[in-house]
């Protein structure tokens, strides 16, 4: 571990331990069952239990016992807890990233142990060919290999659980709070353009000169529209918002020591009180965190509230359309009919003034004489 005292790139000097580790268990562990022909083999499990064959065929229970997942298993269970817990805290201690190195000797404990299995496949073959592997189809490790290599993620993940937990809290409430924002927005944008919309509905008859009925139309359309979005960004936010509240709840308990350690219970009585058409999505969710996936939750909540800005920013470009729209189909008032022959004169209001004037000067015409 002393390799990563000189910085962050030399964590991957841990292979040379790592590699000298797998070999150190195929020395005492696989290398002397080369012996049970000869000398017979006097081993142990990794909990004591004693393993002494000898004068018998390599065959029934010593096969068996070879290949038993409590005797190698064991052991290489052990080299992994081992490596990454020394890792860990040594990467801690030093300021160094745990998740990067954590993940680099991953994959070098995956291949230790593959060479691991490697052997052991060598050595079953020479025993059960009694010197002539050749004759003998080898045994196929690879649901060793890969219930091993799921046992390598898991304890990895175990031990920066601390990071991960961390990174929940973070995106939690990152996404509570610009949800908080969001919904804000989107319930001012809605008071805003009903307000419009109710101004333009309740003075149609005045407005009648300068709206076309279609606008009006296209602003009753615009208004359900955005209201069902504002809708579906609200049913997001109360969504996003109760994680949060939850999650500074489970916080809190934390910080008093009563730490919750039965994430299935948890998980069960909140599908309990789930309504029938949410529980498929709270059973997705909620199922990764109970099966050890502390962030799945902390990742719902933030891909929620980026959903929910997707809504509120077609909400508002709806509403915006909506009011171009009523805009284009407005038109100028007319409270003057316009001649357009080329001898006619537009009456205006001098002309009229001036006609006005001259009709009342002008002497009264003669009655016409009776007719005798």
């Amino acid at each position: 571990m002393k390799t990563l005292a000189s910085g962050p790139a030399d964590h991957r000097a841990l292979e040379e331990f790592i590699d000298e580790g797998a070999r150190a268990i195929v020395r005492a562990h696989v290398d002397p069952w080369l012996h049970f022909g000869s000398s017979g083999v006097s081993l142990k499990m990794l909990d004591g239990t004693p393993i002494f064959y000898s004068g018998i065929e390599f065959s029934g229970s010593a096969l068996e016992t070879f290949w038993s997942r409590k005797y190698i298993d064991g052991y290489l269970r052990a080299f992994v807890d081992t490596f990454v817990a020394e890792t860990s805290k040594t990467a801690r201690a030093l300021g160094l990233d745990v998740g990067v190195v954590l993940n680099d000797i991953g994959g070098m404990l995956d291949t230790a142990i593959g060479r691991v299995l490697d052997r052991m496949v060598v050595v079953d073959q020479r025993l059960r060919g009694k010197g002539f592997p050749d004759t003998v189809k080898p045994r196929s490790v690879a649901d060793r290999r890969e219930e091993l290599r799921s046992y390598i993620a898991r304890r990895i993940k175990v031990e920066y659980a601390t990071e991960i937990l961390h990174a929940r809290t973070i995106m939690i409430q990152g996404a509570a709070r610009g949800s908080a924002l969001v919904d804000s927005f989107s319930s001012w944008l809605l008071a805003g353009y009903a307000a419009l919309v109710a101004l333009l509905v309740s003075n149609a008859d005045s407005l009648s000169l300068f709206l076309q009925p279609l606008a009006l139309t296209y602003s009753l359309y615009g208004l359900a529209i955005t209201a069902g979005l504002g809708l579906v960004q609200k049913a997001m936010a109360a969504m996003v918002a109760s994680r949060g509240a939850g999650e500074a709840v489970g916080r809190e308990l934390a910080e008093r020591g009563a730490a919750i350690s039965g994430m299935s219970v948890v998980v069960g009585e909140i599908m309990k009180a789930t309504l029938p058409a949410m529980k498929p999505y709270m059973r997705r969710h909620f199922g990764r965190t109970a099966e050890g996936d502390l962030a799945a939750d902390g990742r719902a909540a933030y891909k929620l509230a980026q959903w929910q800005l997707i809504v509120v920013a077609l909400q508002t470009l709806l509403a915006i359309a909506f009011v171009a729209v009523m805009a284009w189909h407005a038109w100028p008032a007319e409270s003057v009919p316009v001649v357009h022959a080329e001898s006619a004169e537009v009456p205006t209001a001098r002309t009229s003034i001036e006609g006005r004037n001259r009709a009342e000067m002008a002497p009264p015409e003669a009655a016409p004489e009776p007719v005798k």
